[in-house]
């Protein structure tokens, strides 16, 4: 035996010398290695890591169904523990991209004639590119420089073939996780194909890549049951996601970044120039086969100029590595050393300041090792082995879900097994709930950043067949936006076709319910100077403005190569007010904004579905800090849809309350004069007294003799009725101290100035059990003068106005 041992070790002792740095590396690889896993969780960045991998689960076509950043292979970037299958393969996947990354490196090193130094020197750039890059990157990279090996050979042998099959296989996985991989992958096909023909006539080694690669999409496609016809339009809204992205999604980061980047680029352009006049033709071509790819880095890590740095710094500090060993290699021969000398120790600082950065930013990256990581890794390798412990955890997990959402039970029997949509991205919740979900293509509202995707997310509400029962609404947005201007079209078909049902822990629950929707009317078309107020026109219904922002030829440019600098928009309503500075995105402003109505809160959104609308806003403006990104001038036409209640049957012409003023305080007065405190006397969404919910308006006696809310200017019409509902606050039941409220309705005739009593009654919650909850009243007004009035809603205390919590549940006045 031990003969046996020695004779193989004599066997492979020559191999293992020659390649003791890939045995270094590999033992890198070993001591980074982890199965780490991501768990579901709340939020946004989990939501769609959940929708994407739960799209898989219910069988639904990309392209059609669903229209994402990451594509059918999506799961892969993120070992999700949420399927057990595609958790192992995405588990696979995630180590097999380390390994590759380590061998192409090494391969590359050895044919740039590294030295000792050289693989010395690459161990913190490996152990930082391991810990910090996602696997797409890590593949992508490592495909890449196979391709460049096999072109820096100058023969061409059959086994070449085989590793190019291989590696257009590589490219149709890589292709599918995400849309920017899928463009990396076509450029890396065209240029290998176009400087193979070139520099060697040879067409063979370029067609079987591209076939390899096209029958590979076309095999995975089919093999995760995509339909081939939806192929089209997968590429199609791919397309619209990478042509949108840097306008919607830029954020500012650190300057010093944005400074390190743009030099690193200028110093690889330099080098690249530096061996095209010497006719280094092996080296322009690693140039080229690397260009795009470092194009790609440079958007992802500083377009959203975040923790998406790690990137640009990680993958930079690679590619310096291998320059600096053809700088350190060339400083021998070269004539101009001092220009040498500077270009190895620029290139020294540049990769020295992106690894302490990286430290800083993720100070976690250089602690990462097998050890710290061994409880991860453990776990992971129980859920292999044993499939009942990840169906036990993922349950463990929608319960923590629920426990971030606690939705109402009641809210939720609603639904039961209805589908429902969710605004504006909370996924998870969906996926906790066990909900049906049915999404939008589009499946989270700040990614349909394009007139394209907005309109696709649009028809989703439209077909009767495809459309959702239900929609959960939450009030919300990312990078300060204003939530409504999202999705316009969306938001546009949504409030045509669904109506407000109930409401819990800020979400809206809406139900579809659609209407026959009138052409829209051309309102007006104005073209104004960009940050001068734009009126918004009277009229009386739905106003919606079609904006259109043009680029600047630079602005056009910097789009394109970097990002553009943000628009912001602010409204100024009628009562004198302003709202905040709201990020504005130029591309699918041109869709039709909703500009009625300013709503700053769920409540406010609330209302407005269930057919309540206020014509609040006098005018927006439009501004930029960089007036040299974008024209002068603003382009916008207004359109306009007339009110509509969600009362009744609208297809039956005689059916009764189709029409009805939804009373909303315009003045407000107390006993003496006083005025009463706005924030008391909005409309609220929502005040759930007993078991019933519904709008209700606050009026709390002031005074004596109490206090009042006046109507001014309503219209009673023949067979016009007061619908309303009384109540006292739940709040009140347990306290003593308050004796009740007395609510009364009085109507008045400013031309004859009398006044009628419509309404007395008083409600004392707290010593009479039955006077608890909601009471509800319709008054028929026909005895009364026709013609405009005062509607007078008055609450005077029983005796003292302690806890005298009174609700006037949703007034309205329908004919």
């Amino acid at each position: 035996m031990k003969t046996s041992v020695v004779e193989i070790y004599s066997k492979i002792k020559p191999a293992l010398i020659e390649h003791k740095y890939f045995f270094l590396y590999l033992m890198l690889g070993v001591w980074t290695f982890q199965l780490s896993s991501y768990l579901p969780n709340s939020g946004l960045d989990p939501s769609w890591l959940i929708g994407n991998n739960w799209a898989h689960v219910n069988n639904f076509q990309f392209g059609t169904d669903i229209v994402f950043t990451y594509g059918i292979l999506g799961f892969l970037a993120h070992p999700l523990i949420l399927e057990y299958n595609l958790w192992k393969v995405s588990m696979i996947f995630s180590v097999l991209a380390n390994f590759l990354l380590i061998f192409s490196s090494y391969l590359l090193l050895r044919e740039f004639s590294a030295r000792w130094y050289h693989y010395v020197f690459f161990i913190p750039i490996l152990l930082i590119i391991l810990q910090v890059t996602a696997p797409q990157w890590k593949m992508l990279i490592s495909l890449s420089l196979f391709l460049y090996l096999i072109l820096a050979q100058k023969s061409t042998p059959r086994i070449h073939l085989l590793y190019l099959s291989a590696i257009g296989f590589g490219l149709a996985v890589h292709s599918l996780i995400k849309f920017d991989m899928l463009w990396n992958s076509l450029y890396l096909i065209v240029a290998f194909c176009s400087i193979d023909f070139i520099a060697k006539r040879n067409i063979k080694q370029g067609a079987i890549l591209t076939v390899s690669f096209i029958l590979s999409f076309f095999a995975i496609w089919l093999t995760m049951q995509q339909h081939p016809e939806n192929i089209l339009p997968y590429l199609i809204g791919g397309f619209e996601l990478t042509r949108g992205y840097s306008e919607a999604m830029a954020t500012a980061g650190s300057l010093w970044n944005v400074i390190a980047g743009c030099i690193s680029i200028l110093f690889i352009i330099m080098v690249g120039i530096y061996f095209f006049v010497h006719k280094r033709t092996d080296l322009i071509i690693f140039f080229i086969m690397i260009g795009f790819i470092l194009f790609s880095v440079f958007k992802s890590g500083f377009v959203r100029h975040d923790h998406h740095v790690l990137i640009f710094l990680a993958v930079y500090a690679l590619i310096l590595g291998f320059i600096l060993v053809l700088l350190t290699r060339e400083l021998k021969a070269s004539k101009i050393k001092p220009f040498m000398t500077f270009g190895v120790i620029l290139c020294l600082a540049m990769i020295g300041s992106f690894v302490a950065s990286i430290c800083i930013i993720a100070p976690w990256a250089p602690q990462a090792n097998v050890i710290s990581n061994a409880p991860s890794t453990e776990l992971s390798l129980r859920l292999m082995s044993d499939e009942t412990l990840f169906d036990n955890l993922v349950a463990s997990r929608k319960e923590s879900i629920r426990d971030v959402y606690p939705l109402e039970t009641i809210l939720v029997d609603r639904i039961n097994n209805q589908s429902v949509d969710i605004f504006p991205w909370d996924v998870a919740l969906c996926w906790a709930y066990d909900l049906n979900w049915s999404p939008r293509p589009v499946f989270q509202s700040y990614t349909a950043y394009t007139p394209y995707l907005d309109a696709i997310n649009s028809q989703h509400f439209v077909d009767d067949e495809g459309s959702p029962e239900n929609i959960l609404y939450f009030y919300s947005s990312i990078d300060g936006r204003y939530p409504l201007f999202e999705e316009p079209k969306t938001f546009r078909t949504i409030l045509n076709n669904y109506s407000y049902v109930d409401q819990s822990n800020g979400f809206i629950l809406l139900n579809r319910s659609p209407r026959p929707v009138d052409d829209a009317e051309d309102i007006d078309l104005k073209t104004v100077k960009m940050g001068e107020p734009i009126d918004i026109p009277e009229y009386n219904g739905k106003v919606f403005g079609h904006i259109d922002v043009q680029y600047t030829l630079f602005g056009s440019l910097m789009k394109t190569v970097y990002k553009p600098e943000p628009v912001y928009v602010q409204f100024h309503l009628k009562d004198g007010t302003t709202s905040q500075w709201y990020r504005f995105i130029p591309d699918n402003a041109v869709n039709g904004l909703f500009l009625s109505q300013y709503v700053g809160d769920a409540d406010t959104l609330a209302w407005i579905f269930q057919g309540h609308l206020i014509n609040d806003i006098h005018t927006i403006t439009i501004r930029t800090d960089h007036p040299e990104y974008y024209e002068d001038t603003i382009q916008v036409h207004f359109v306009g849809l007339p009110i509509q209640s969600d009362q009744g049957d609208f297809m039956d012409p005689n059916s009764k309350s189709v029409s009805f003023y939804g009373l909303t305080p315009d003045m407000k007065s107390a006993s003496g004069g006083k005025a009463l405190e706005a924030s008391y006397n909005r409309k609220h969404v929502n005040i759930r007294l007993g078991s019933e919910s519904m709008p209700a308006i606050f009026e709390h006696p002031q005074g004596p003799t109490g206090t009042t809310i006046i109507y001014e200017n309503i219209d009673i019409r023949e067979g016009s009725c007061l619908e309303f509902s009384i109540g006292i606050d739940e709040g009140v039941w347990d306290k003593p101290e308050s004796d009740g409220v007395t609510f009364e309705i009085h109507l008045h005739d400013p031309i004859a100035n009398t006044t009628q009593e419509v309404f007395f009654y008083r409600l004392d919650p707290v010593h009479v059990t039955e006077d608890r909850g909601w009471h509800h009243f319709a008054i028929p007004l026909e005895e009364y003068p026709a013609g405009n009035v005062s509607v007078l809603f008055i609450t005077r205390p029983n005796g003292n106005a302690a806890y005298d919590w009174a609700w006037w549940g949703d007034p309205k006045i329908a004919w």
